[in-house]
């Protein structure tokens, strides 16, 4: 997977420190994934720095409601303006009829969105050019992504944290979006286990980015977000050596290395950062298929 970063550093301008590498995770679970891991040897530290710059993702190579629009509407994309123009033509007329529909109001949040742009990307892949970083991300991430959570495999008869809720929730958007993909969008593909594997990869990898209302304003509103190299950080917030955060010039996401927060035993270790600072176990389960070692279960994620 260290070659997603690799594409991710030579097509969409990511900064990756050359101690960063992902390798499959140190988490103790035989169904655990991928993680971020660093390497001090490798590590460029400046005496008196409390941080060191792992990762820096530009706001463009990001996926949030913005970028995607831009990223859609961006020549240098695609092979052709042909192609971007049919793409760009049946997105706009499939979105719009998505917008029409009469429960929207019940499942519409940003996450659904997110959900609802690549699952149409998912479904038109094989007949249209897609974006280049989209096409990568989706084909190399999302569609690879095994999350082992109630989105996939909800079991009320395992149901031990009170998932119920959120499986309720999450099943109307299902058949909600999958009934309007099957009237709207011609496609080979059958659109449920498509749709599920591209809801459970976003909602395990989404993050809560914060972006200034307006240049040079304390004011900031928080969007949800997928981002590209960070998404593989896994979750620990008694173990965490990391934290996410904006540059405010340049609007790119950086991955910053606690370096008051290492592991004093290990030259290279697993990266941690925290998703939520409330660590409910219901909604850990459901979406991510770990409950916090705060909680006194095994973990596992990306």
């Amino acid at each position: 997977m260290s070659s997603v970063l690799e594409w991710f550093s030579q097509n969409a301008d990511v900064k990756v420190n050359k101690a960063l590498s992902v390798e499959k995770s140190a988490i103790n679970d035989p169904s655990s994934g991928y993680g971020l891991f660093a390497d001090l040897k490798l590590i460029d530290r400046i005496p008196q720095e409390t941080t060191v710059e792992l990762l820096r993702i530009p706001r463009f190579a990001k996926f949030d409601l913005n970028s995607l629009m831009a990223l859609l509407n961006d020549d240098g994309q695609y092979t052709s303006n042909e192609n971007k123009e049919s793409l760009q033509k049946l997105v706009k007329s499939v979105f719009s009829e998505f917008m029409q529909l009469d429960n929207l109001g019940d499942i519409l949040s940003e996450t659904t969105i997110l959900v609802f742009y690549f699952t149409l990307f998912a479904l038109l892949r094989d007949q249209f050019e897609l974006p280049r970083v989209i096409g990568f991300y989706l084909e190399n991430v999302l569609l690879r992504t095994k999350v082992d959570s109630g989105v996939m495999s909800y079991d009320p008869e395992k149901d031990s944290y009170g998932q119920r809720p959120h499986f309720l929730a999450f099943n109307y958007s299902l058949q909600t979006l999958g009934s309007f993909f099957e009237k709207t969008v011609a496609s080979s593909p059958p659109v449920e286990p498509l749709l599920k594997q591209v809801y459970a990869a976003v909602s395990s990898r989404c993050l809560e980015i914060p972006e200034e209302v307006n240049t040079g304003s304390d004011d900031f509103v928080v969007n949800t977000t997928l981002v590209p190299a960070l998404d593989y950080a896994n979750h620990d917030n008694e173990m965490q050596n990391a934290h996410f955060d904006v540059d405010r010039e340049t609007g790119d996401v950086l991955l910053l290395l606690d370096m008051n927060r290492l592991p004093t035993e290990k030259k290279k270790f697993e990266v941690l950062i925290s998703y939520s600072p409330d660590e409910d176990p219901a909604s850990f389960m459901f979406f991510y298929g770990f409950i916090p070692s705060s909680a006194g279960a095994p973990k596992q994620t990306n």
